[in-house]
Parts: structure tokens; sequence; C-alpha cells
């Protein structure tokens, strides 16, 4: 590691820094930042599962330094191309992008996201982090999963999907219906075992979503702000829901996910193809991300072969689609 390097993990290590750790799938993650603004920007998707306090299983070093990327990767003989993974042994992944880098050395349990300035970590707000959580995950035998997630004391709902094909809109009017949530995103899935772990307590829901949400009567308790991506508003839902969000619960069925015209939602047979198709975006996560493609889809269709699957059609009476989902998992 090079005296830049060395001096950023100082920084971020100095009795100034702000720290948090967060159980997230199987393992303790810790955050470190060199400020404590930076820190409460972060935070907030991940404090229902606060584990300070306790050992890390992976340290994540987030710092700010002006310094090109591109210029300090070709000093160090590393590929600059953007928006791309590499491997470097022993066990180290690297990506950057035109203002930050995302770094993971797997044998030593250490990653870092360096950002030119605070704007660069303005697009991960909502969920922080990702591709750093994918490749260590993915690393330990998960799959990640391109969805959402609700559920009862009985069992999940997986709601897999591309975007816009109501898997948010589904996950706030479960939740909203006292339902339990795991994610409306990304999430963990261990295929043996059937089960889904959630990750972040975050709702990305668009203006057309929260005026069809405002049916329920706990909807004022969903405060939202636009973090300038993908014209939705991010809702924090910690500590306002904090008993409905849930780290891990047993998959008990995969819901296939479309928008219906008219108001009323129904829910309707789907085949194991319509089920292996909604999870193709969770497939393409793991091309964007540089993970396995092939193992995500191994995965996938282990999950799809051995759970019920239906269809869900969303109408615009969300109640109605929180009620169906509750009669599924009864």
């Amino acid at each position: 590691m090079n005296q830049l390097l060395r001096g950023l993990f100082a920084a971020a290590r100095e009795p100034s820094a702000t720290s948090f750790s967060a159980c997230i799938g199987s393992d303790i993650v810790r955050f470190h930042f060199a400020s404590a603004d930076l820190a409460a920007r972060h935070e907030p998707p991940f404090g229902h599962f606060s584990a300070n306090g306790q050992p890390a299983d992976l340290d994540v070093f987030c710092f700010t330094h002006p310094a090109a990327v591109a210029g300090w990767l070709q000093q160090n003989h590393l590929n600059t191309t953007p928006h791309k993974t590499f491997r470097l042994p022993p066990g180290i992944q690297y990506c950057s992008q035109e203002d930050g880098l995302f770094w993971l050395n797997h044998t030593d349990k250490t990653s870092f996201f360096w950002g030119n300035s605070p704007d660069a970590f303005e697009p991960y707000r909502s969920k922080p982090f990702s591709r750093l959580l994918y490749w260590h995950f993915e690393n330990k035998g998960f799959r990640w999963c391109h969805g959402a997630c609700v559920a009862t004391e009985t069992g999940a709902a997986l709601i897999p999907n591309v975007g816009g094909a109501g898997k948010s809109t589904t996950a706030a009017a479960a939740l909203l219906s006292g339902m339990d949530f795991l994610g409306d995103d990304y999430l963990l899935i261990e295929p043996e075992r059937s089960l889904v772990f959630g990750m972040y307590s975050s709702l990305m829901l668009s203006e057309e979503s929260i005026r069809l949400l405002r049916h329920f009567e706990r909807s004022r308790q969903l405060e939202g702000s636009f973090l300038g991506n993908k014209n939705k508003f991010c809702h924090y839902l910690y500590p306002a829901f904090e008993t409905q969000l849930k780290a891990v619960v047993p998959l008990q069925i995969i819901l296939v996910p479309e928008i219906a015209d008219g108001e009323n939602s129904r829910i309707e047979p789907a085949s194991k193809e319509e089920a292996m198709q909604a999870f193709v975006s969770s497939v393409q996560t793991a091309w964007l991300f540089g993970g396995d493609p092939a193992k995500a889809l191994r995965g996938f269709y282990q999950l799809t072969q051995k759970t019920p699957v239906a269809k869900l059609l969303i109408g615009r009476d969300l109640k109605q689609v929180a009620e169906l989902i509750k009669s599924l998992l009864a």
C-alpha cells in the first residue's frame, strides 16, 4: 500500500473519526468515516441492524481525497477502465468510477471507498456501499437478489423483478398494513436453506406510489427526501418502523409482480419459467457488479425449483395487495 492510502487509512482510524457496525447477512460489518458528518449521512439504512462494539467480519473505510483515481491507478500499474471490476492476487477486487474507487481485500477483510469529494458518495446514500457488500457476500456463498421481500410470522414473500415492476410500492403497502419488511431493492439469499436476509431499511418511492399509499393510516410516518437519483424519494424506515424490520426470514413463496390496469389486484398462477425470468435483473446485477452471473443463475434456479410461485397483479388499490400477500402466507 503506498503512502497516500496509508495516510487515508490513518485518518479514518483517528480518535476524531467515526465508526458504526451493522449485522448484515451472517456478518458484522464495521464502517469507518473520517468525519461524523459523512457517517451520519450513511448510517440511517443500517440503524436497525446496529452491532456496535462487536468484532467485525469486514471493515469498510470511507474517505475523501482530491487526487485523481485514474492517476493513482496508473502510478500503481492498475487498469483504469471505469465501472469494470478487476481482480488481483491474492483476493483483491477493485472498480473505479470517474470520482471514486471501490477496493476489497478478501484476505484481510478490509475494504474502502475513496471519493474525490462528499458528492461521490451521494448516489449510494439509499443503499450504501452495495458493490463492496456484493463482493464480500458473494465470496461467502450468498446470492444477491434485486427484489423486495415482506413477511409475516409464518414466512416471507420474495418479489423479484426489474425496476418499475412494482416491487417497492408493494413492499410499502405491505409495511403500512403491518407486515414485516426485509427490503425493497437489494437482498441476500441463501438458496440451500431458503433464507432471505434483509440489508437496508430504506425504501425508494415515486410520487405516484406515494399518492396511492396515502390511503394507509400510517403513511404519514413515511418521511421521504429526494437524493437526486431515479426520480424517487428515499424513505428511511428506522426508527419509525423498527419492530417490522427483520434480519432474516425463511422463504415461503416467490411472487412475480406485474402492474395491472384498474383498481383491483389479484393473484394468478405463474410458472417456474416466469419466476426465473423475474430473476433476470438479479443475474444482470451480478454481471454489473463484477460477480459471477453463472453462480447467481444456479442459486436462483435452485431456489425457484423448491419454492411455490405465483403472479401478483398490482392494481391501484394497494390495500388489496397487502391483504392478498397475507392470505398467501397464512
